[in-house]
C-alpha cells in the first residue's frame, strides 16, 4: 500500500522578499502535538506545526530516512498543502 504524501508551500510573515519555503514528501502532520490529517490541515489555532517527511539517505540514494521539521505557527502567513502524485 502506497502512503499518500503531500507538499507544503509556506510563506512566512517576516520574509524580506516573496520567497516561499517548500517541504515535499510529507506523510504526517502534528498541530500543537496532535496528529492531523493533511487533507484537513488548518493552522489557525496552531502554536507549533510539525511536518514528518521522507528524505533520501545522502550516502545511499536507494534508502529513505524520516525527518522532522517543526515551525512556529505565529510566524506563518499561509500554508498551501497539495497532494503529491
Amino acid at each position: 500500500m502506497k502512503i499518500m504524501t503531500f507538499c507544503a508551500r509556506i510563506s512566512f510573515k517576516n520574509m524580506a522578499t516573496n520567497n516561499d519555503f517548500f517541504i515535499k514528501r510529507i506523510f504526517a502532520i502534528k498541530v500543537n502535538g496532535k496528529d492531523v490529517d493533511p487533507k484537513d490541515f488548518s493552522f489557525e489555532s496552531a502554536k507549533t506545526i510539525t511536518f514528518n517527511l521522507n528524505v533520501q539517505d545522502s550516502k545511499d540514494q536507494s534508502k529513505n530516512c524520516s525527518s522532522t521539521i517543526a515551525i512556529n505557527a505565529e510566524e506563518v502567513l499561509y500554508i498551501q498543502m497539495t497532494e503529491e502524485k
